[in-house]
């Protein structure tokens, strides 16, 4: 009889321990209510904004590991070599920031956003750098490439403004293809200059079949700072691949 008694003693103690771990778990798990606004589900994205077709992408993956923790994958299509790259992302909520990161070019880069802070962090490896002024001043080459794609994947799955264009969006009729110039900016004036000047550059440089269809603006930083832009122009003729037109889909000059 003593024997049982102490096995079920034993057993009580062992199911008590894991309860105990199983909760520990769940808190580590749990999205405090101002981060909420972060949390996505395992879904596919195909309807997608300029911010992302800029980039060639035509889908996004997004596996919830758990309520925060996620792998996102973007899918890259190709039309003249009928082949697709996959760039793959981490994003992790902890406390009151988000952080987005992905290896470009032999380096980690990462984006944080401290909402009770209102700032966006740039982490370059080890190497870290408040968004602003200077730093718009001063990124290039890889550097502004990869701080370009962590925003832009950060506005595709968090600012539900912006519009999204289809397959069958306007922009694709018959003849026609459409070209994006994108840029940062520390404000959202700023980055919508600098995109649109870049736009203007392309045309002027030997793109004179091409106009400037608009320009979509989104900002990761509190104040409306930290912002990425996106010109689209709508093209025709020799920059969609012929002389006559017919290009028929998305180009990108970036």
């Amino acid at each position: 009889m003593k024997k049982i008694l102490k096995s079920s003693y034993v057993l009580l103690i062992l199911l008590l321990l894991s309860s105990v771990s199983s909760c520990e778990d769940e808190k580590r798990d749990e999205v405090s209510t101002t981060m909420e606004k972060f949390i996505l589900k395992t879904e596919s994205l195909k309807s997608l904004s300029p911010f992302s077709i800029g980039y060639k992408i035509n889908e996004i993956k997004i596996k919830k590991n758990n309520s925060s923790s996620y792998s996102v994958s973007t899918i890259r299509y190709d039309n003249k070599s009928q082949n697709s790259e996959t760039d793959h992302f981490e994003i992790s909520i902890a406390g009151n920031k988000l952080n987005i990161s992905s290896n470009f070019y032999s380096n980690n880069y990462r984006i944080e956003k401290d909402e009770k802070m209102n700032l966006l962090v740039f982490y370059k490896n080890n190497t870290k750098e408040i968004f602003s002024e200077n730093l718009v001043k001063n990124i290039k080459g890889n550097d502004l490439y990869a701080i370009n794609r962590l925003m832009a994947l950060y506005i595709e799955l968090y600012d539900t403004s912006i519009r999204k264009m289809g397959p069958d969006t306007d922009i694709l009729a018959k003849k026609s293809c459409a070209v994006f110039e994108s840029n940062i900016g520390f404000t959202s004036t700023a980055a919508s200059i600098r995109s649109n000047e870049d736009a203007q550059e392309y045309i002027g440089n030997g793109h004179p079949d091409c106009k400037i269809m608009g320009t979509d603006v989104s900002c990761a930083g509190g104040y409306n700072h930290a912002c990425f832009s996106t010109t689209t122009m709508q093209c025709t003729g020799a920059t969609c691949g012929g002389s006559t037109g017919g290009g028929g889909g998305w180009k990108v000059s970036n």
